[in-house]
């Protein structure tokens, strides 16, 4: 299974998915966060849920960017102009 470094909070509820009872809205991750500290998660854990995994993704994510960066050169794709 997935732990605590593997997953990150996420407020896309317009995907038409069916979300937990009591999680219906993004205000309501305060009481998870309430229930997660009662089960005995530890501050670290907590930490990676909420915030550190997307800053490492998106960490990750600019550095294959950077990284392929070079051995690709840029777009020269134009947008057509509509003129209405």
């Amino acid at each position: 299974m997935a732990g605590p470094q593997s997953v990150g909070l996420c407020g896309a509820y317009d995907t038409g998915a069916v979300h937990p009872d009591g999680l219906a809205a993004v205000s309501r991750f305060p009481y998870l966060i309430a229930e997660l500290i009662e089960r005995g998660w530890p501050e670290s854990d907590l930490a990676q849920l909420t915030w550190g995994n997307v800053q490492r993704v998106l960490r990750e994510t600019e550095f294959a960017a950077r990284a392929a960066a070079p051995r690709r050169p840029p777009s020269t794709a134009r947008i057509e102009r509509l003129d209405t």
